[in-house]
């Protein structure tokens, strides 16, 4: 293998003679280019045929029952299971069953510091950073539910370069990296100040253009910076860049200078995208030399927007092309084929547009698409089942498997109540964290056997027992506090023996119960107005809303 200052002057010399099919493909990894049929231009851009089909069913994306049209720029999920989308319009945070919309607020310091956000990224910390069109860098902190600021100044050297974020990423050294409309800069943690990596005309080595669009570091550890006008390799040692740009002699030099979009895959080769021209480099690292490729029929000029925003490789090794012009492509390496998903006029459940912004999926494997005129999210396997049941010996697994209630809650654990006590699952590790009954502690779990589960609009968890009344978990303290019956009380709970639990449309918490119907809990006094039903068993295992009020269903109801 050539080194890399080789590489270079070998990418940039003259060719003269063209290369031929086999030439083209054996820059790849044989068992994964050498299958298939492909057609070559006569300019060497390989033309995998694209396929449309309608097998994937897009759920739009809606706010107060509204279709989100918002230009959705960046998606990332935090440690909480959140997803965040940036958009031209502001921040927006999705529980799964709400959006709620952060925006700047000029009285409001912690607010973010501009309605564009160009960029959204999460670190290995947990922290979220917003790159923002105008603003600067912000961080949020989640616990205020503030952002803290790193703009540009132009008296301080130590600022960031530009107030245009156009990119974020971390390294595995757990440096932060930024890209601006000013240069490539490097955020000193300790100091809160910022290196600075800059184009300079007289010097070869420096980056190749100030506007950086993209970075990537490959699994050797190289460092990958995409500009307007190139693409560069870092050398750390020296802080010197190797460049890549687009050479008209040369078929095997890099298909456009403006690159946006770094990956490498599972193979080690690197995809860089353009937003310009046929949009689609990959880099063979064993050669240095890229084959370009493209999914029109006619190769449009190479200022024509109708190139590639991103690439995104899945876990099973699909390629996902973010277009511009032709909507959402997987590469099928196998077969050397492009199959397209594009918007539908008269289809619901079709892309909402036809330029592709943004690509994530999640914890999930739900894939989320975020086009310039709404979202949309899709699973990318057909959901399957993963057991839990109580092992022996074995700690981190359900203590019993007799269930009796189920919940998820909005920070995406499952809470699982049976007899012996309260399961909590972390569906992303698979940990289990398990919560009983203490007599020696007033704010353990009041009984162990928990038949109902509810989480109200704040976040609080409750948690109806049979032989301990009603719970209020704080998360916060990990304490359970307890609404138990009183005999001299007659605003207390009627008994200990609940049931079933609801919230209602207002928020309201009901409480049903054994053998003493049913209440609705006043949480302003934590007092109860009971409901008795006049049944020979009054017994509430079902409480539910319609349109018009709740009901309570007995056993013999």
């Amino acid at each position: 293998m050539r080194n890399w200052a080789d590489t270079i002057a070998y990418l940039n010399r003259p060719r003269t003679m063209a290369l031929s099919l086999f030439g083209i493909l054996s820059l790849f990894v044989p068992s994964i280019y050498c299958t298939g049929e492909q057609r070559i231009a006569t300019d060497s851009v390989v033309k995998p045929p694209v396929i449309d089909k309608h097998d994937i069913r897009f759920t739009p994306i809606s706010v107060n029952g509204e279709p989100l049209r918002s230009w959705i720029t960046a998606i990332a999920q935090d440690d909480y299971g959140f997803l965040w989308f940036g958009t031209l319009d502001g921040l927006y945070k999705y529980d799964g069953y709400r959006v709620t919309v952060y925006r700047h607020q000029p009285e409001n310091p912690d607010s973010v510091a501009d309605d564009s956000i160009r960029a959204v990224y999460k670190d290995r910390d947990g922290n979220l950073w917003i790159g923002t069109g105008s603003g600067g860098l912000d961080r949020l902190d989640p616990k205020r539910d503030a952002f803290a600021h790193y703009p540009h100044e132009p008296h301080n050297p130590g600022s960031l370069l530009n107030n245009n974020v156009v990119c974020v990423y971390q390294d595995r050294r757990g440096q932060l990296w930024v890209g601006t409309n000013g240069g490539l800069d490097r955020l000193d943690r300790a100091s809160g100040t910022f290196v600075h990596y800059r184009h300079d005309p007289q010097d070869l080595g420096s980056l190749s253009n100030d506007i950086v669009t993209a970075i990537y570091e490959d699994r050797g550890g190289n460092l990958w910076v995409g500009t307007e006008r190139g693409l560069n390799r870092m050398d750390r040692a020296t802080s010197r860049f190797l460049r890549f740009v687009h050479d008209p002699a040369n078929p095997n030099s890099i298909g456009h200078d403006y690159v946006v979009s770094i990956l490498e895959d599972r193979s080690g080769v690197l995809w860089v995208s353009s937003p310009n021209g046929s949009g689609l480099s990959a880099l063979n690292p064993q050669t240095g030399d890229f084959t370009r490729y493209s999914f029109h029929l006619e190769e449009p000029s190479r200022q024509s927007s109708t190139g590639v925003n991103t690439v995104v490789e899945d876990p099973d090794g699909g390629l996902w092309l973010c277009t511009l012009d032709r909507g959402l492509l997987k590469f099928n390496r196998e077969r050397n084929t492009l199959t397209r998903y594009g918007h539908e006029p008269d289809n619901p459940n079709s892309l909402p547009h036809d330029s592709v912004h943004a690509l994530y999926e999640d914890a999930e494997g739900i894939m989320w698409v975020g086009t310039r005129s709404g979202l949309s999210r899709f699973p990318r396997k057909p959901p399957s089942f993963v057991r839990y049941q109580h092992e022996a010996g074995n700690p981190n697994s359900l203590r019993d498997n007799e269930i009796q209630s189920v919940q998820g809650d909005s920070r995406g654990f499952i809470w699982i109540g049976e007899e012996h006590g309260l399961n909590r699952l972390n569906p992303r590790t698979g940990e289990f964290i398990f919560y009983k009954h203490d007599s020696k502690d007033t704010h353990s779990l009041s009984y162990n056997k928990v038949d109902a589960i509810r989480e109200d609009r704040s976040g609080n968890l409750w948690f109806g027992t049979y032989g301990g009344g009603l719970d209020r978990f704080d998360r916060a303290t990990e304490r359970f506090f307890a609404y138990r019956h009183d005999p001299k009380d007659p605003g207390s709970l009627s008994t200990d023996a609940v049931v079933s639990l609801l919230l209602d449309r207002e928020g309201t918490l009901w409480v049903g119960t054994q053998g003493e119907g049913f209440a609705r809990f006043d949480s302003t006094t934590g007092r109860f107005t009971s409901y008795l039903i006049e049944r020979s068993n009054p017994d509430v295992y079902v409480l539910f809303q319609d349109r018009r009020a709740c009901y309570g269903q007995a056993e013999t109801a």
